[in-house]
């Protein structure tokens, strides 16, 4: 499963692990540098020490709580056990710190430095704080610099999260407030102004996005009544040609004997006529359902499939007259709940299609249950007159009413046709 990104979750992943980081960096380098302090006073303790101690007889002084000697064997021997390489080089400084963890106190420490004096003379100081000399010293009143340092940045990461929290709240609710307007939209609210998001950004935004949808539905508008009207106005035309076309049929019914070649003519003519007006009386039925309003479900009815399937077939015989092309339909009686004009035009529009482009050959129309397989097989290379007709522009209607139903729609070319398929399927 693919992991969404958010934006918001990014930028806050993002800036916490900087923010935790550069408070781990500044931690470890807080104690660094109070430990280096800590070394360094202690090195010029015992310069100042070395200078101003008085050595007896055997070499050896106390001052504070250093011990000073010229010998390394004169050290006290916890010095020489916890420390048993002596400094080689003047001012060399050994220490040996003994701790559980780095957040414990340590139970000893002990220092050794070797020290030329301003006389010239090297001497040996060293320290020793063992939990002895922690239990006479007076508890401290503070916590460890360490768990200070620690607790520090937990606490500058905290308020971090919280300022970040604050700060991506505040950006974050807008931008979900334009969210959830924009998934709202609809020709109402286009229509009306966009509401304010805070931010001129978002606003802007918000115009934009209103700006385009509100042009593509007002041309998806005019687009609708285009279709609506031209299908209405079309209607009248039609069926006006096609009631001239029954009337010269029955004038022409007797012709005369001398006349006989122009009336073979004429029926060539007038059958063109009456395919084309049948073609377009088709299309303006498949264009009126496609600007119907209505968006929600059609109702539907029983409608026997066997029957329909083989009705349209009958029906459109009259596009094979004077074709060589065979009919196979095979059906099996189905009934199934369906809008029945929808289902009857797309049927209509796969079937004449397929007699329309077929001069000469063989179309299978096949149905088993709710599908239904129309196949042309054209075995000649005549020029068809349908295609004049431009009746591409059915099927791609008849592709959108397929859709819009959820039918399983699949139409294949082959080297002499078309395979179509159609699978109906209740809303």
């Amino acid at each position: 499963m693919k992991i969404r990104l958010s934006l918001r979750l990014y930028i806050l992943g993002t800036l916490l692990f900087l923010v935790t980081s550069l408070a781990a960096l500044y931690s470890v380098l807080t104690v660094q540098y109070f430990i280096e302090g800590l070394d360094a006073i202690t090195q010029r303790t015992m310069v100042e020490v070395a200078n101003s101690a008085e050595l007896d007889e055997s070499g050896q002084a106390k001052m504070l709580t250093f011990h000073i000697a010229k010998r390394f064997e004169d050290l006290p021997i916890e010095i020489r056990q916890n420390i048993p390489s002596p400094p080689q080089e003047p001012f060399e400084f050994t220490k040996n710190i003994l701790q559980e963890s780095m957040f414990s106190r340590p139970n000893a420490a002990y220092f050794l430095m070797l020290v030329e004096t301003t006389d010239g003379d090297l001497r040996y100081v060293s320290r020793a704080i063992s939990r002895e000399m922690q239990q006479i010293m007076p508890p401290p009143t503070r916590i460890s610099p360490i768990t200070g340092s620690i607790l520090v940045a937990i606490s500058v990461i905290l308020v971090f999260i919280l300022l970040l929290l604050l700060i991506m709240r505040s950006v974050a609710n807008p931008v979900e407030s334009l969210r959830d307007w924009a998934r709202t939209l609809n020709p109402d609210k286009l229509r009306q102004p966009a509401p304010d998001f805070r931010y001129s950004e978002l606003n802007t935004l918000a115009e934009i996005v209103r700006g385009s949808l509100l042009s593509v539905q007002q041309a998806l508008e005019r687009e609708h009544d285009f279709l609506r009207h031209a299908s209405h106005e079309l209607r009248t035309p039609i069926a006006t040609v096609r009631s001239n076309i029954e009337l010269l049929k029955k004038l022409n019914a007797t012709p005369s004997a001398n006349e006989g070649k122009v009336s073979e003519k004429e029926g060539k003519v007038i059958e063109r006529i009456e395919r084309a007006s049948a073609t377009m009386s088709h299309l303006t039925e498949t264009l009126l359902w496609l600007s119907r309003d209505t968006e929600g479900p059609l109702p539907e009815e029983p409608v026997q499939l066997d029957a329909l399937v083989e009705q349209i077939s009958h029906d459109l015989a009259y596009l094979l007259q004077g074709k060589s092309v065979f009919v196979h339909t095979q059906t099996s009686s189905t009934v199934l709940p369906l809008p029945r004009v929808a289902a009857q035009i797309v049927l209509a529009n796969l079937v004449r299609n397929a007699f329309q482009h077929t001069q000469a050959g063989e179309v299978w129309i096949d149905q088993k249950g709710n599908q239904v397989t129309i196949v042309n097989r054209n075995q000649s290379a005549e020029l068809d007159e349908a295609n004049e007709l431009g009746f591409g522009l059915g099927l791609d209607l008849t592709r959108k009413l397929a859709e819009r139903f959820n039918w399983h729609y699949k139409n294949q070319a082959t080297p002499y046709g078309h395979e179509v398929e159609l699978r109906f399927a209740s809303a």
